[in-house]
């Protein structure tokens, strides 16, 4: 437990350097954690002077803690979170195919082998042939991303999360058949925001999936695509692609009313750090 906690610490406390030795490792995460003096600068200034590689590190810790136990889906989770995230996308399939082979009754890591699929080939759209991974257990299973979310939904019908994991494994104009029934990365984005109103990216990926004039219902309101990414800066001030997808939404020069603000197009697009402004048709 001790390589994973000090694996998911490394994913946000500054970096370490690649060469360390696992007790210098532990010593300098030890320092930052227990110093009542340390501050952003001073953190910055020791993670320059030890030439500190904080991804590399992280990976260290959880390659240990799987090493250590290889039967624990919680180590192969965060290990396959870890790899993707530093974009080594073969290395992260491998490791959520572990988490599920070790958990096949947890639809949390069917979802994160889906959902590490749609990372690996770019998302939807991508224009590349479905990625697809190789499941071990009393038989081998072939799946791809739509699948594992699906065999999620099998283990659990309400999870909200594989229903957001569909809908961002499909296309803006593509569907898939659940259950006898034909659904639309739309639907999978509201039948997830029915569960769980307060997922952020999945108001944002429906907004961003709906073309000029849509509307869905969602939990008895019917909304078009500013109002959904409205919703999605509500719940996250600082989610700065729901607000550069809002500003794209909006008309040139046109404004919305975010809670007590009204914010014009191009504010929105500053808001989410877009280097662009947008012009008047």
């Amino acid at each position: 437990h001790a390589w994973l906690q000090l694996g998911g610490e490394l994913g946000s406390a500054g970096s370490i350097d690649d060469e360390a030795p696992v007790e210098e490792v532990v010593r300098l995460l030890f320092e930052r954690r227990s110093s009542p003096t340390a501050d952003a600068d001073a953190d910055e200034r020791t993670a320059a002077a030890a030439n500190i590689d904080a991804q590399a590190a992280q990976l260290r810790c959880l390659n240990e803690a799987v090493r250590v136990d290889p039967r624990w889906p919680a180590a192969w989770s965060a290990l396959a979170h870890a790899y993707s995230d530093a974009g080594y996308h073969e290395a992260a399939i491998h490791a959520a195919t572990q988490a599920v082979a070790t958990a096949p009754r947890d639809p949390a890591t069917w979802v994160l082998l889906g959902n590490t699929l749609t990372a690996a080939q770019g998302g939807p759209g991508a224009g590349a042939e479905p990625l697809s991974a190789t499941v071990p257990g009393p038989t081998l299973v072939q799946v791809r991303c739509v699948d594992c979310h699906v065999r999620a939904l099998a283990l659990s019908p309400k999870y909200a999360p594989a229903w957001h994991g569909i809908g961002c494994a499909l296309g803006r104009d593509e569907a898939t058949r659940i259950g006898g029934h034909i659904i639309t990365q739309q639907q999978c984005f509201v039948r997830c925001l029915t569960l769980d109103p307060r997922c952020k990216s999945a108001w944002n990926n429906l907004g961003a999936a709906m073309a000029e004039g849509d509307t869905v219902a969602v939990r008895g309101a019917r909304l078009d695509r500013v109002g959904c990414l409205v919703q999605a800066v509500r719940l996250d001030p600082a989610y700065a692609r729901a607000w550069c997808n809002l500003g794209s939404a909006l008309p040139a020069g046109a404004s919305v009313r975010v809670g007590d603000a009204v914010v014009t197009d191009e504010e929105c697009l500053r808001r989410g750090g877009a280097p662009w402004r947008k012009r008047s048709s």
